[in-house]
């Protein structure tokens, strides 16, 4: 019994939430804001590559530092906690039944590009940043970008420079 209660609160929390982006987009549109920048790309939590034990995590907020770069170009972007809300709805993603990418398509069919990028320690304080930038529609990889230089000193730019080749 317990379980069937938590599962329709779960439901009717999301069902709110849904129902609440969907208002935000007719208040959009009724407002006159073009469609094309509401909710156009989902930037996805970055990740360290080969992290070793002891290692900083350099990916950490590197994906909210982009976001803030894709929008200082005008692209519109979906909040960053409400796609950790989508994704970890029923810790499906974290188990491996199902991807990132299905989850927004299914549920957010206004989002026309995803954004996942991934950091890698080079040679000491040297890092390789690449991002892939995917169609939710079809799956497919439309662009994979990389950027290089020395940690921290080139990351702003790096992040800058990359949010300006993902901007329409």
């Amino acid at each position: 019994i317990k379980a069937t209660s938590m599962n329709r609160s779960k439901a009717l929390g999301f069902a709110l939430f849904i129902g609440a982006l969907t208002i935000g987009l007719f208040a959009q549109i009724r407002a006159g804001a073009p469609v094309q920048r509401f909710l156009s790309v989902a930037v996805l939590d970055f990740v360290m590559e080969r992290r070793g034990q002891g290692d900083e995590d350099w990916a950490s907020g590197l994906a909210d530092l982009f976001e803030i770069e894709l929008q200082k170009k005008g692209v519109g972007t979906l909040e960053r906690r409400d796609i950790r809300y989508l994704i970890s709805e029923r810790g499906l993603h974290h188990h491996g039944v199902v991807k990132a990418e299905d989850i927004l398509q299914e549920k957010l069919p206004s989002v026309r590009w995803l954004v996942k990028g991934a950091i890698r320690r080079k040679d000491g304080e040297q890092f390789a940043l690449t991002l892939s930038v995917t169609d939710p529609r079809t799956g497919l990889e439309t662009a994979s970008l990389r950027a290089e230089g020395a940690y921290p000193q080139d990351i702003f730019r790096s992040l800058e420079s990359l949010a300006a080749k993902v901007a329409p």
